[in-house]
C-alpha cells in the first residue's frame, strides 16, 4: 500500500500525464496502465485516423499535423500543449520521441513541465548497435559485426570473416534487417544500404529483459519470450509469453542496468540459443517496448511505476511496485497482427485460438476503439500484401542465386532422426522431471542446454543423464511414426552411390534400433553418446572427414541448419510449418517437407557420379 493513500489504485489520482506519440502500439498499454491507477491521460498524434483517439484509456488525444515528428518543432509543440493543459508529466513513447524531447529538455523545463526521459547522451549511447560489444560485451555475448559508414568502405574479404548467414541492417532504431546466406550477396546489399552494419545471424528464440530503473537500480523487471514475430525470420513480437524464469537472463539484464547507471525504461533484446543456453545481445532500447501490453496485462505496470517515480519519488515507486499482484501468461496482438491473414493465415488463426480473445488487443472494455482499430488493420494488411510479395520474390531470387553457386557433385547426406525421418513420441516432460529429481537439470533448462552444460563441466554426469534419457527412449520405441519415404531414400542412395549419415540427439543404440526397424540403409550413425558431445556441429565435422564432395544436411532445428551451413555443408531445413518456410526463404536457406526428402536429394545428386 502506498503511504498516505487508501490503496495503490488511486496513486496517480489528481495527476495528468501526456503521451507522445499516442499513435504508437505501445501507447495504448501505457495509457491503460496509467488509467488503472487514476491518472488523467492525454495524447498527441499526427494521424486523424489513429485508433487510439477513440480509446477509453485516453481522456483526449490532440492531432498535431503541423510539426514534423523528430524535429525541434515536435518537442516545442508537445511541450506547449502540455503546459496549456496543466500536464504534470510528459512521457515520450518511441525512440524518436525520447531523443527529440531529451535533446530539448530545457523547453519542457522552461514551461514547468516534467519530462520522463534520460539525458540525450545516455539515450544515444545505448542505442548504438555497433558499439554494444564495447559497452557491455563482458556482460553478455554480442554477435560479431562490421559497421560501414559509406559504400566505399564495404569490403567483401572483411565480410567473409563473419559466419553465415548474415544480417544487413541500419544503424538506427528502425534497422530493417535483411538476411543473406552468401557473403557476396550481403556485401552487395551493404553497398546499397551504407551506412549500415553486417552482423552474424543468431539462430535462437527472441527473449527480452525489461526494466524501469533509477540510477542503476531496477524498480520493476520482467522477461519474455516471443511466440510469433512480425517477420518470421526475426522482428518485434506479435505474440509473447512471460515472465521467463531463467536467472541468467535476469542476471545479465540487472548487470546491464547497473553498468549503465540507467534511469527510465530499458529493453535488453536477446536471442537465446536452446542448444547451449547462451544469450546473445542484439540491441538495447532506451524506451518502452512494443510488447508492453503483455506485462501490463499480467500486472507489471511499468508505465505507472515510471510516473510514480517522477511524480512522487523513487521510494514511493518502490512501494508501489511491491504492492502489485503479478502473474504469468501470454498475449496476442490480434489486431496489429491481422496482416498475417494476408500472408500466413494459419498463424493468425493459431493466435486467435490461443488468445481466447481475452489475452489480446481486442479489449471488449474499449468498444469504440476496437472496430476502428480493426478497420485500420484490414486496410494496412491489404496495403502490405504487395510489399510482402515483393520481399518474398527477392528472397526467392537470392536463394536461387545461392543454390546456383553450389552446383556440383553431392556425395554425402546427413540426416537428423526425430522430426526429420521419424516422429519419436517420448514424454519429454517426464524425462525432464526425472533429470531434475536427480539434480542433473535445472528447472529453467531444456534437455539440450542441460546436456551441453554437463558435457562442458562433468562428462560422468553427462553420461549419467544420457543413460536416464535412453531408458525413456527405449521404453517408448513403439511410439515411432515414419514420415520420410524410406524406400525412395534407399533407392537414391544405391543409384547415385551416396553415403548416408545419421547425426542425432538420440543415443547411438536407440538410433540403430530405429534405423533397423524402418529398414533405412545408413553408413554411419552418430549419437549424443559417441564421445563428441550433444552439439550437432561436432557430429557434422566427423561425417565430413569421411566424405569427398558436397554434403547435404537435413535437420528440423534451425540452429542445427545454421551449424551445417557454417561447417561448409548445404543445409536444408525440414519443416511442415509455413511460418518456418517463410523464415527459411528470408534467411536464404532451402526447406523441404519431411515427406519429400528424396526429391530434394535428387535435385543435387544427379552429378554425384562425375567425381
Amino acid at each position: 500500500m502506498i503511504t498516505g493513500l487508501k490503496s495503490s489504485s488511486d496513486v496517480l489520482a489528481q495527476h495528468t500525464v501526456l503521451l507522445a506519440s499516442a499513435g504508437s502500439r505501445k501507447a495504448l498499454a501505457i495509457a491503460q496502465s496509467l488509467k488503472t491507477f487514476g491518472a488523467k491521460v492525454l495524447g498527441v498524434t499526427h494521424y486523424t485516423t489513429d485508433p487510439h483517439r477513440f480509446s477509453r484509456f485516453f481522456d483526449r488525444v490532440f492531432v498535431l499535423r503541423e510539426a514534423e515528428r523528430g524535429h525541434a518543432s515536435w518537442a516545442v509543440s508537445v511541450a506547449g500543449i502540455a503546459a496549456a493543459q496543466g500536464v504534470d508529466l510528459v512521457l515520450p513513447v518511441d525512440f524518436v520521441d525520447a531523443v527529440t524531447f531529451s535533446s530539448r529538455a530545457e523547453v519542457f523545463k522552461r514551461l514547468g513541465v516534467k519530462l520522463a526521459a534520460s539525458e540525450v547522451s545516455a539515450v544515444l549511447k545505448v542505442s548504438r548497435k555497433n558499439e554494444l560489444a564495447e559497452l557491455v560485451g563482458d556482460v553478455v555475448r554480442v554477435p560479431r559485426l562490421i559497421s560501414f559508414t559509406s559504400s566505399t568502405e564495404v569490403d567483401l574479404e572483411t565480410i567473409k570473416t563473419l559466419r553465415l548467414p548474415l544480417v544487413v541492417k541500419g544503424l538506427g532504431d528502425a534497422s530493417q534487417p535483411e538476411y543473406f546466406s552468401s557473403s557476396e550477396l550481403a556485401a552487395e546489399r551493404a553497398r546499397e544500404r551504407a551506412p549500415c552494419l553486417v552482423q552474424e545471424y543468431v539462430a535462437g528464440r527472441g527473449r527480452g529483459y525489461f526494466a524501469v530503473a533509477f540510477n542503476g537500480e531496477f524498480l520493476m523487471e520482467f522477461t519474455h519470450e516471443r511466440i510469433y514475430e512480425y517477420d518470421p525470420a526475426g522482428g518485434a513480437s506479435i505474440a509473447a509469453r512471460g515472465p521467463i524464469l531463467d536467472p541468467r537472463l535476469f542476471r545479465l539484464g540487472r548487470e546491464i542496468v547497473r553498468r549503465l547507471n540507467w534511469t527510465g525504461p530499458l529493453m535488453v533484446e536477446t536471442r537465446w540459443v536452446p542448444a547451449t543456453g547462451e544469450y546473445y545481445l542484439l540491441e538495447l532500447n532506451p524506451k518502452f517496448w512494443g510488447s508492453l501490453a503483455l506485462p501490463v496485462s499480467l500486472g507489471y505496470h511499468f508505465p505507472a511505476a515510471l510516473a510514480v517515480a517522477y511524480l512522487k519519488g523513487v521510494d514511493a515507486a518502490r512501494e508501489f511496485c511491491r504492492s502489485l499482484p503479478a502473474r504469468s501468461g501470454e498475449y496476442y496482438f490480434l489486431l496489429d497482427g491481422l496482416f498475417y491473414t494476408f500472408r500466413i493465415p494459419e498463424v493468425w488463426i493459431d493466435m486467435f485460438a490461443k488468445s481466447r480473445i481475452v489475452r489480446s488487443d481486442i479489449n471488449l472494455k474499449d468498444p469504440v476503439r476496437v472496430p476502428v482499430h480493426l478497420a485500420t488493420a484490414v486496410l494496412g494488411g491489404i496495403r502490405s500484401r504487395k510489399e510482402w510479395s515483393s520481399g518474398l520474390l527477392s528472397a526467392k531470387l537470392r536463394l536461387k542465386s545461392y543454390l546456383r553457386s553450389l552446383r556440383g557433385a553431392v556425395t554425402g547426406v546427413i540426416f537428423d532422426l526425430d522430426g526429420t525421418l521419424i516422429n519419436f513420441r517420448v514424454p519429454w516432460q517426464e524425462v525432464k522431471r526425472e533429470l531434475r529429481s536427480e539434480r542433473l537439470l535445472y528447472k529453467w533448462e531444456n534437455l539440450r542446454e542441460g546436456l551441453f552444460r554437463l558435457w562442458s563441466v562433468d562428462k560422468i554426469l553427462y553420461n549419467k543423464a544420457s543413460l536416464i534419457i535412453e531408458e525413456f527412449e527405449s521404453k517408448y520405441l513403439g511410439n515411432v511414426e515414419v514420415i520420410a519415404d524410406v524406400d525412395a531414400l534407399n533407392s537414391i542412395r544405391k543409384e547415385y552411390k551416396l553415403t548416408y549419415y545419421l547425426a542425432t540427439f538420440q543415443s547411438k543404440n536407440i538410433a540403430k534400433e530405429i534405423i533397423q526397424n524402418i529398414n533405412l540403409h545408413i553408413d554411419l550413425i552418430l549419437g549424443r553418446d559417441d564421445g563428441f558431445g550433444p552439439l550437432k556441429e561436432n557430429l557434422y565435422l566427423v561425417c565430413l572427414r569421411n566424405t569427398i564432395g558436397k554434403t547435404i544436411v537435413f535437420d528440423d532445428d534451425l540452429a542445427n541448419v545454421i551449424s551445417a551451413l557454417r561447417v561448409g555443408c548445404l543445409p536444408i531445413w525440414v519443416t511442415e510449418r509455413n511460418y518456418h518456410r517463410f523464415a527459411s526463404l528470408r534467411l536464404g536457406i532451402p526447406y523441404v517437407d519431411p515427406r519429400h526428402l528424396h526429391t530434394a536429394i535428387l535435385t543435387f545428386a544427379k552429378d554425384a557420379n562425375t567425381i
